[in-house]
């Protein structure tokens, strides 16, 4: 995310995903994933699983 923050990685996915798909828990995922889509620590990998799953997001 570096310096573009919440706002600005708001912009950048609006382009590719709607409004409705872009919630709090999609950003905190967004946000902690690296370029390959994938997390650096366990445990944030884990939270956003059960994220993912307790929301049903794709």
């Amino acid at each position: 995310m570096s310096r573009k923050g919440y706002a600005g990685l708001e912009e950048e996915l609006s382009g590719c995903m709607s409004d409705s798909e872009l919630d709090r828990a999609t950003m905190w995922i967004k946000a902690r994933q690296d370029k390959n889509g994938g997390f650096k620590d366990p445990l944030v990998e884990e939270k956003a699983k059960k994220i993912v799953s307790r929301f049903n997001l794709v």
